[in-house]
């Protein structure tokens, strides 16, 4: 049986890869800080930073099979993330989520908000 893999997201933005296999094997790694910087950034921007609808923000992906053991399966999937331009997709559909019933000012200071984020990280 293959090595499963999940990812932790508050909206889209990944922040923790976590594998486990059948044997009881089981690695877990944080993306690197700037995903968490952005949820929090994001949730501030919200008025959502400590309530309990941040958390119910927060889920875990669907498992899916991959192969290798969990460790190296975690830290690969993590690397990939972290390498690619993943942020960037993530910030793409929260705004998409976060803007859809927005009136035009508060969509220009959101894209505003959101491209400074952006802009500090290796997507962009």
């Amino acid at each position: 049986m293959p090595t499963q893999i999940q990812v932790l997201s508050w909206k889209n933005i990944p922040t923790q890869v976590k594998a486990a296999d059948e044997a009881g094997g089981e690695h877990s790694v944080p993306l690197d800080d700037r995903f968490q910087q952005a949820v929090d950034a994001l949730a501030m921007d919200e008025g959502l930073a400590g309530t309990d609808e941040y958390l119910d923000h927060w889920n875990w992906s669907e498992p899916a099979g991959c192969e290798g053991a969990p460790q190296a399966a975690a830290e690969a999937l993590a690397k990939e993330l972290a390498d690619g331009p993943t942020f960037g997709h993530a910030m793409t559909k929260t705004m998409l989520w976060q803007e859809w019933n927005s009136g035009l000012g508060e969509c220009i200071e959101a894209e505003a908000q959101a491209q400074a984020i952006c802009m500090q990280t290796k997507d962009f």
